[in-house]
């Protein structure tokens, strides 16, 4: 059982230092990290395009504060009759 145990350790060194993990280990970190990337830059890009949508779609006026609202529709109206 530990003839077992130590040949299995040996093994486990020498796989290791001969590079073959290390460059499994490096693809993987890879990987992660390049879909890691892409998945926070389309969630940064779907976020800032829903805040831009409702300035496009009412490009002709932005509204900053609700309360002013009532007041600038009282205006326009005022303005039309």
């Amino acid at each position: 059982m530990i003839r077992g145990l130590v040949y299995g350790i040996k093994k486990f060194w020498s796989e290791i230092t001969s590079g073959d993990l290390l460059i499994l280990f490096l693809s993987i970190v890879l990987a992660v990290t390049a879909i890691s990337s892409v998945g926070f830059l389309g969630d940064r890009l779907q976020s800032s395009m829903k805040e831009q949508a409702s300035v496009i779609l009412g490009a002709d006026l932005t509204f900053d504060q609700p309360q002013l609202l009532a007041q600038t529709i009282f205006h326009w109206q005022k303005l039309r009759v």
